[in-house]
């Protein structure tokens, strides 16, 4: 598709250069594109919860990333030859939960794609894996073909991906934002916001984007001050 690339054309002009979006995450692409808030979930600490909040959050419609971050102690040669890719973002389009006929315990399922559409995951669940039966593939509609869509047991999806972040964008998001400067002498800003009907949304405040602002100015050591918000209902 031509739009992936004109949008990274954009991130780029944005930042300077190509050299200068180097890295970053999926976070930081979801602040850039749209208003929408999103969360952040880190698997070695959202262990137990993040398969029923990725759930919920596919139910929606809510778009979810999950990524693999390159450290100190990834082995990138295993992860190569599990079909994984480091330093990569990955999109999450489905779940799944089997019960298998000879246990009780039930088996989760993530549907991952790769944006690459090549290099799919290598181990149990993945496309050729002797886990599957007849009865499995009808369940979660199986295809077994080279596509960068794979399934991937969620022990295993925690194990080698790094974080899941999820926009809570939908069909019909509707926003207002209003841009003001904080004064130094007095840096505290009060905002009425009149809603004339019952409803469910989110209040969120955006600093400027570090990346931008560091690359634009020249400011390597920039970081935005820390700010708060309180909300007051009547």
């Amino acid at each position: 598709n031509l739009w992936p690339l004109l949008l990274e054309k954009v991130w780029a002009k944005c930042n300077l250069s190509y050299e200068d979006i180097a890295a970053g995450n999926s976070a930081e692409a979801f602040e850039f594109l749209c208003p929408a808030p999103f969360d952040t979930f880190y698997h070695n600490v959202h262990t137990e919860t993040l398969f029923d909040v990725i759930k919920a959050a596919h139910d929606k419609g809510y778009i979810i990333v999950s990524d693999i971050t390159e450290t100190e102690k990834t082995n990138i040669d295993f992860l190569s030859k599990m079909g994984l890719v480091t330093n990569h973002a990955y999109s999450i389009i489905g779940t799944a939960v089997l019960k298998s006929p000879n246990s009780k315990n039930e088996i989760r399922l993530i549907k991952i794609r790769n944006p690459w559409g090549t290099n799919e995951w290598l181990g149990d669940w993945s496309d050729g894996s002797r886990k599957w039966n007849s009865e499995f593939k009808a369940t979660v509609g199986l295809e077994e073909k080279e596509d960068g869509i794979f399934w991937m047991s969620y022990e295993d999806f925690i194990q080698f991906y790094t974080a899941t972040h999820i926009c809570h964008i939908h069909d019909d998001y509707e926003f207002v934002s209003k841009k003001f400067m904080v004064e130094s002498e007095d840096p505290m800003n009060i905002v009425t916001v009149n809603i004339p009907k019952k409803t469910s949304g989110y209040f969120e405040v955006n600093l400027k984007n570090t990346r931008i602002y560091k690359n634009l100015k020249g400011l390597d050591e920039f970081e935005n001050p820390f700010c708060s918000m309180t909300v007051f209902t009547n």
